[in-house]
């Protein structure tokens, strides 16, 4: 008998070579961060977490990977189309004076009266996946983004303004990430983090740490806590937040990760508001978009670990790793849609299925990556 279903259109797949990857042989590569220096120094640096596959003879399996890791850095003098490696930016020795292992952060980039100076912000981290992961923020200096001065604690973690530091969610602890921005209105310096507090009902959820420098522009060791802010996000952690100001809004972008109870999910979020503390809005998700564009939602399956950076033209873009992979992924921008208002954001994370992949080769073969383009039809 025939069918009188009618069909479902089949995705239109394109293939590429894709510019831009970054990964280092026999070595996980995850979190990203990127800064543009370029009107400084005419590069891009990078940073990741990294930890390497082998230790001590030993293989290493991926979530051992975090009580091993430390942040690489890479740089591009052709706009991110390749990275050259230049390896740890501290020291195990340096590490260990102040934790175990490192966590994701972020970077900022200013021109003093007689130098450039790069500020790092990064997660300290201690403890174990049994006994609980311990995290605290850490800061560095550098005069060319590569070599760094000792890390210094900046902000302890702590349970003022109802900030949770339990495993009570069966979620793991909860103060890293941090992002460091300046909000040109009025010349403050904020720091965003990943954080948990309870709310009026006494339930622990994820939110975004705040704090706010107590410093001038030269030096970034003390901050004051702020209470925590709240986003509609239905995950349990909300990892690697980071705000932008454009078109007279205020624009929180982050991962959102369940990992404690049930299936494990990730999706990608942008939040809205016309104020930096309240009053936050859902106004992308890439679970979202891809549903309603007959996409494959890649994120949190095969990427991750993504955080935004301006450009030297002051447009918005991300970086990313592939998770199966643990491959830096290229430069990604951020497309926005100026005839909604408030104006939305769009990450192309459509662009994500990774081929002929060789771990063994140690050369950044751009010829040797294949991706999958899946193309949104026109309705």
């Amino acid at each position: 008998m025939k069918s009188h279903k009618q069909d479902r259109p089949k995705k239109e797949i394109e293939s590429k070579k894709l510019d831009g990857l970054f990964r280092v042989p026999n070595h996980y590569i995850w979190d990203n961060w990127a800064i543009d220096s370029r009107k400084f120094d005419h590069k891009i640096h990078r940073y990741c977490l990294c930890a390497p596959k082998t230790y001590q003879n030993k293989q290493l399996t991926s979530e051992q990977r975090h009580i091993h890791s430390f942040i690489r850095h890479a740089y591009s003098t052709d706009s991110g189309m390749t990275w050259t490696d230049s390896g740890p930016c501290f020291d195990e020795n340096d590490i260990h004076k102040i934790c175990k292992f490192l966590w994701s952060g972020s970077c900022i980039v200013q021109k003093l009266e007689d130098r450039i100076q790069f500020v790092m912000f990064v997660t300290a981290g201690d403890g174990s996946k049994k006994t609980g992961y311990s995290q605290k923020i850490a800061v560095a200096y550098s005069n060319d983004g590569e070599r760094w001065t000792s890390l210094q604690i900046c902000l302890e973690n702590q349970s003022s303004y109802h900030f949770d530091l339990s495993r009570e969610d069966h979620e793991d602890e909860a103060w890293r990430d941090p992002y460091v921005w300046q909000n040109l209105i009025d010349n403050t310096w904020h720091m965003f983090f990943c954080a948990k507090k309870r709310n009026y009902n006494n339930e622990v959820i994820g939110c975004v740490g705040h704090a706010i420098g107590k410093n001038d522009n030269f030096h970034f060791n003390s901050w004051e806590l702020q209470p925590g802010i709240e986003v509609p996000c239905p995950h349990r952690q909300i990892e690697m937040p980071a705000v932008v100001y454009m078109y007279n809004y205020y624009y929180l972008f982050c991962c959102g990760k369940s990992n404690g109870v049930g299936e494990p999910s990730a999706s990608y979020y942008c939040f809205v508001s016309t104020s930096l503390t309240t009053n936050w809005k859902l106004i992308y998700s890439s679970e979202i978009y891809c549903k309603e564009n007959n996409i494959m939602h890649n994120f949190g399956k095969q990427i991750y670990g993504t955080s935004i950076f301006a450009n030297d033209n002051n447009e918005i873009n991300i970086v990313g790793y592939y998770e199966p992979y643990f491959i830096g992924t290229p430069i990604i921008p951020i497309k926005w849609n100026i005839n909604k208002k408030p104006p939305q954001p769009h990450v192309a994370f459509e662009l994500f299925d990774l081929e002929h992949y060789n771990d063994d080769d140690d050369s950044n073969n751009r010829e040797q990556i294949i991706v999958k383009e899946e193309i949104p039809r026109n309705t």
